[in-house]
């Protein structure tokens, strides 16, 4: 809790340092506002990148670990040893992370309950819904017959070895769908903003109109504001969107960097159309 309110506060200070130095060297404090929101969202995205990266990264390590436990389990089954002896004698050669959790767990068979009721009790106190599943097939494998609860676990546990390194390859490939829509949203979004911000000095040249934008420039930075807004709420759209069907995480931080690019943008390069407006 401290690390993480020391982090906060670091990002924070970080943010306004950036926000300050950004108004001081613009006199903007609309870019400067922009750049604070900016560099928070980055933050928030990398904390919230991190938790999830540490999260599967825990679960894969657990479900590595059960996979590896019952698939040398499972051959203790299968040379016709009782569930109770299998589980032992697998834990004289298991080392792994888990150890403590499965040697309290044969402990409990001692007070005379069978292994299964043991590994279904065991199922509800673990925190990974994957590892849940698992222990709840076994325990109910080994009501059965011992010997083919053997086989059928150890199907189950190659099942999910190949099953896990599907997942993998899918990761990988949502990871650069993802980059590709990130880098998207950036340009189609710093597109936008630049053709809006350069309207009014268009118009003023190629409008059948132009007279009445030359003698009321106020109605094209109007027009120009007007369409900012409605454009840039589209592109926020549609990169949210286009996240949600990568199966993003956090879809509406892909919405925020849209919006935060456009206006960007949008501020610096509108100053910049005005001056070169005869």
């Amino acid at each position: 809790m401290v690390t993480l309110r020391s982090s906060s506060i670091l990002y924070f200070l970080t943010s306004s340092i950036a926000a300050l130095v950004v108004y001081i060297l613009t006199s903007h404090i609309f870019l400067a506002i922009l750049t604070f929101a900016t560099i928070s969202v980055m933050f928030s995205s990398l904390r919230s990148k991190t938790a999830n990266r540490e999260a599967k990264g825990q679960l894969k390590d657990a479900r590595q670990e059960m996979e590896s436990f019952f698939l040398t389990f499972s051959a203790e089954l299968k040379r016709g040893n009782s569930p109770e002896m299998a589980f032992r004698n697998t834990l004289q050669t298991y080392n792994g992370p888990l150890r403590q959790v499965f040697l309290r767990t044969f402990s409990n068979t001692f007070s005379g309950l069978p292994l299964a009721v043991v590994l279904n009790r065991l199922q509800h106190k673990v925190g990974f819904k994957g590892c849940k599943e698992f222990l709840f097939m076994i325990s109910k494998t080994l009501r059965k017959n011992s010997q083919l609860a053997g086989e059928n676990i150890s199907k189950v546990v190659l099942r999910l070895r190949e099953d896990r390194k599907l997942d993998e390859e899918r990761e990988h490939l949502l990871k650069a769908l993802l980059f590709k829509v990130k880098i998207l949203t950036i340009a189609i979004s710093a597109s936008l903003a630049l053709l809006v911000s350069m309207l009014p000095l268009f118009l003023i040249f190629t409008s059948p109109i132009s007279f009445v934008f030359y003698h009321h420039p106020n109605y094209a930075t109007e027009t120009s504001w007007l369409l900012g807004i409605t454009l840039s709420l589209c592109s926020a759209l549609s990169a949210y969107y286009a996240a949600l069907a990568a199966i993003a995480d956090h879809p509406r931080h892909y919405a925020i960097l849209s919006l935060l690019v456009f206006w960007a943008v949008f501020t610096i390069m509108t100053p910049l159309a005005k001056t070169l407006t005869p």
